[in-house]
């Protein structure tokens, strides 16, 4: 069968089960469980990692400018369905992501991981990405990003434009942050 990239997933048998708590909190067992079943263990170089949205609703309006930051200091962009993001994840010690899907695979990474959270300056998820952070044992900081779209409806879809000076700002407290 060839995958149809309308979808998100294509399988001959699923099995869910209902969700184990509140939705939007994560039970304090899952990092550990999800990371000894899926993450390879971690052993080198501490990698920096970007969580990419590229192709994706929200996409960084910027991202060109943004990557180019990121790569001059050393980060490993990994897109979205293309990379490796849970074994990326599994050896970082930092990590940018912008919110959205690609984000939960911070879970992987081992706790004390500095995140940077690029967040739609509409803070609609933020309350996923604390819980997220705390859960995993992360040091989370957040940069508020405008909305390219501001037009009612929009809020969901619409890119966003990060301040690149505060931006490079940010990243380099990231960096320097132990």
């Amino acid at each position: 069968m060839q995958h149809d990239p309308r979808y998100d997933l294509e399988t001959d048998e699923l099995v869910a089960t209902t969700y184990p708590g509140t939705p939007g909190n994560l039970p304090a067992y899952t990092p550990d469980f999800l990371r000894e079943r899926f993450a390879p263990p971690s052993v080198g170089a501490r990698r920096k990692i970007f969580l990419s949205r590229e192709g994706a609703r929200r996409d960084l309006a910027n991202r060109p400018e943004i990557e180019r930051l990121l790569l001059a200091r050393g980060f490993e962009i990994c897109r979205p369905q293309t990379d490796h993001a849970v074994r990326a994840c599994a050896a970082a010690d930092v990590i940018v992501s912008q919110e959205g899907a690609n984000l939960m695979n911070t879970l992987f990474a081992p706790p004390g991981t500095r995140v940077l959270l690029l967040l739609p300056d509409t803070g609609n998820n933020l309350p996923y990405a604390l819980t997220l952070a705390a859960t995993a044992g992360h040091r989370l900081f957040i940069q508020s990003c405008p909305l390219v779209d501001r037009t009612p409806g929009h809020e969901n879809s619409s890119p966003v434009r990060p301040d690149l000076t505060v931006f490079a700002s940010g990243l380099d407290q990231l960096l320097a942050a132990r």
